[in-house]
């Protein structure tokens, strides 16, 4: 098995959008545990933020012993900021079973509050076929529209 940081160090962990599917299959790359210590393993799951600007940032997962981690999700959206964006159009994660899987409650919390236009952001549920949730539908009563009025009001 080849070394992840050897394989990931060949990889971009962004590039320009095409497609869902081809945003896929470069997801498929990122998975693969590794333990990186004896306290840390990483890449059980992977994520692609797409951006408004049609920008794909990647990241993977990082467990680690006493509750210290990193969701893939943030990690990719990290990135995104780093790289000075803020608007997600769609993201999807992805486990060892390769199949599509939501964002934990603090990663849907994370990303409105990075922009609250991304509660209209797509969430891959499926591939074949291609489905989709709204970030809106999983937080449907959204705490954060409260502290935008509030903040616009004054």
């Amino acid at each position: 098995m080849l070394d992840f940081f050897k394989r990931s160090s060949m990889k971009n962990i962004t590039e320009k959008f095409e497609s869902i599917k081809k945003t896929y299959e470069n997801l498929k790359e990122y998975i693969e545990t590794n333990r990186i210590s004896v306290f840390m393993e990483i890449a059980t799951t992977a994520a692609a933020i797409v951006t408004q600007d049609d920008n794909v940032y990647y990241g993977v997962n990082i467990k680690g012993d006493c509750g210290l981690g990193f969701c893939a999700e943030r990690n990719a959206l990290s990135t995104m900021l780093t790289a000075g964006e803020t608007k997600v159009k769609y993201v999807l994660c992805i486990d060892r079973s390769l199949s599509p899987r939501l964002p934990c409650g603090a990663c849907r919390e994370y990303m409105p509050q990075i922009n609250a236009e991304n509660m209209n952001a797509k969430i891959v549920t499926n591939l074949s076929p291609l489905k989709f949730v709204t970030l809106k539908s999983l937080l449907p009563d959204w705490w954060g529209y409260e502290k935008i009025e509030r903040k616009n009001k004054n």
